[in-house]
C-alpha cells in the first residue's frame, strides 16, 4: 500500500518524494517493507510495533542521498521506543487537551461481524 501511495503522490505531484510511515507487529512484514522501500527508493520509517497497545519494539529508518544523480537509500534501525511517528502523537496529545479529551470519550472497542 505504501509503494502505490507513493506512485499516485508522484503521479499528481511531478514526481515529488512522500515520506512514508508504516507499522506492522510482524517482524517478517516489518521487514520485507523495509525492503520494499529501499529497493524503490522511498524514504520513510518502519515501526516494528502493535499500534492498538502502542508497544513499539523497533524502528527502521530510510533516507535518501543524491549520489552522482542517484537517490541511494541510508538504513539506521533505532530500539525500542525511538521512533518519529509515537513521540508525534503524545506531544500532539499534550499540546491538545481538548483533542486528548475527544479521542478518550469517544474512543471504544467494538467487535467487528460478519453476516453470510
Amino acid at each position: 500500500m505504501l509503494l502505490s501511495a507513493v506512485k499516485k503522490c508522484a503521479e499528481e505531484n511531478d514526481g515529488g518524494r512522500l515520506f512514508c510511515y508504516g507499522s506492522d507487529i510482524d517482524l517478517i512484514c516489518v521487514k520485507m517493507t523495509v525492503v520494499n522501500l529501499m529497493m524503490n527508493s522511498v524514504p520513510g520509517e518502519v515501526a516494528w510495533m502493535n499500534t492498538l497497545t502502542m508497544q513499539h519494539w523497533r524502528s527502521y529508518h530510510i533516507d535518501l542521498q543524491l549520489i552522482a544523480g542517484v537517490w541511494l537509500p541510508i538504513l539506521k534501525i533505532t530500539e525500542a521506543g525511538d521512533t518519529s511517528f509515537i513521540r508525534k502523537l503524545e506531544n500532539a496529545m499534550e499540546d491538545n487537551s481538548e483533542l486528548k479529551r475527544s479521542i478518550q470519550s469517544n474512543a471504544r472497542a467494538t467487535q467487528l461481524t460478519f453476516d453470510f
